[in-house]
């Protein structure tokens, strides 16, 4: 379990919120938790193993933003540009087989 405590968009601190990177520190902060947390070296085969059902995957040439929807603007940071997509890689079509996947993935769970 993590809580992510926000550097400068927190109680103590809100420097950031009013600054043009709050879109940008925000969820690079948090891909740094994630990827502590289930780096497949250390957590990542454990939470599969726990969790009934569970699948998981290497998405080649993926990188950092491809499980989120491509902005119409460039939005860069320190971990790259959200809105480009690695060479080779085809964000749109993963995005509708990672949906069908999610989709399928819930439907046999409830049957």
């Amino acid at each position: 379990m993590a809580a992510v405590r926000h550097a400068g968009d927190n109680w103590q601190d809100r420097s950031l919120v009013s600054s043009g990177r709050y879109f940008s520190e925000r969820p690079r902060q948090l891909s740094r938790v994630l990827d502590a947390l289930l780096n497949g070296r250390y957590h990542g085969g454990c939470v599969v193993a726990h969790l009934r059902g569970a699948q998981a995957s290497t998405v080649p040439g993926a990188g950092l933003f491809a499980f989120m929807s491509r902005s119409t603007v460039p939005m860069p940071s320190a971990a790259g540009d959200a809105a480009a997509n690695p060479e080779g890689f085809d964000r749109a079509a993963f995005l509708v087989q990672l949906e069908d996947q999610v989709a399928g993935f819930f439907a046999d769970q409830w049957r």
